[in-house]
């Protein structure tokens, strides 16, 4: 049998809570965001300096842990 991986799925909640609460209680929530998420943090000086740095660690962990998955 092959390495497990782990699967990042996007769901709205209403959705969610209409799965049964038996296969609901396997999954982990990760992050909420509001529906209104671009709209609460538009023109937001520090949410976009954030988001900046966010995403810039976000690709060098993403670049390294390919790297080190590939190059081991």
């Amino acid at each position: 049998m092959g390495a497990s991986s782990k699967l990042f799925l996007e769901i709205r909640e209403r959705e969610f809570e209409q799965i049964d609460s038996s296969i609901r209680e396997k999954f982990s929530i990760m992050k909420v965001e509001p529906d209104d998420y671009e709209e609460l943090f538009k023109n937001d000086p520090t949410h976009s300096a954030l988001m900046k740095n966010y995403k810039k660690a976000s690709k060098e962990l993403r670049d390294y842990k390919f790297d080190k998955r590939h190059n081991s």
